[in-house]
């Protein structure tokens, strides 16, 4: 067992410098980050994915649509997922996250993720989405923000709270609930209880009967007469419910 762990994080390092080489080097396209992700998903032992709805998720990022893609966030994995889902997509993240892991920056800025400095006085992240949403255009990679931000998921819930931010602008939202199934050893990382992101990983790897759906929802537009705050609660309701549903 042991022997078969290290062999997987070998593996995936030798992925992701191949990945990385081919992407930021060699100016290979987004399809190659469909392509390493799925064997990705392979060697960190993940069993099955199962993606609903991905015509959606495409049609609009071939269209003019102002949108924003909305996912849940509980482990490390959720980037590949996500990626996995459509890998026309960029990020909301700071500074500290995009410099996560070697090579990780070049990556970020390459699909052109926001990318924030929370040092900065002033700095309004808010702004940047409206900005980079308001002028978007046909096959311009789609934004993607996980509005939970990784926080404790209260009893009774399947997610974490959303914060404001991918709402203030009232873009329509697309939302995609990850759901991780029939594992033995629990994929969320419990940061915020001192747990580090390898152990997450490791968990992941170690399992080998996690299996994982994202589901594709249709888009929701904000009602006329709703509030920020509203029109977060109401997504967030709404994908709550999906997950209990998957």
């Amino acid at each position: 067992m042991a022997y078969l762990f290290i062999f997987r994080i070998i593996l995936f390092t030798i992925l992701y410098i191949i990945f990385y080489i081919g992407y930021v080097y060699c100016g290979l396209g987004n399809w190659w980050i469909t392509y390493i992700t799925k064997y990705a998903l392979k060697v960190a032992n993940i069993r099955n994915v199962k993606i609903n709805g991905e015509d959606k998720i495409q049609k609009l990022y071939e269209s003019d649509k102002k949108f924003i893609v909305v996912l849940n966030h509980r482990t490390i994995f959720d980037m590949l997922i996500s990626f996995y889902t459509n890998p026309n997509i960029c990020i909301l993240t700071s500074l500290a996250g995009a410099k996560i892991c070697p090579g990780m920056y070049a990556l970020n800025k390459k699909i052109n993720s926001i990318i924030f400095d929370s040092t900065i006085k002033g700095q309004k992240v808010t702004d940047l989405i409206y900005d980079r949403i308001s002028n978007r255009k046909p096959k311009d990679n789609m934004l993607v923000i996980y509005p939970d931000a990784m926080e404790p998921i209260p009893a009774g819930k399947n997610i974490a709270p959303f914060k404001t931010g991918a709402f203030r602008g009232k873009f329509d939202i697309l939302p995609v609930v990850i759901k991780y199934k029939n594992w033995t050893i629990d994929p969320t990382l419990h940061w915020y209880k001192g747990e580090h992101p390898i152990m997450c990983f490791s968990k992941v790897l170690l399992d080998g009967k996690c299996e994982v759906v994202a589901d594709v929802m249709d888009l929701v537009s904000c009602k006329e007469n709703m509030t920020v705050e509203e029109y977060r609660d109401y997504v967030y309701n709404l994908m709550d419910t999906r997950y209990n549903q998957l």
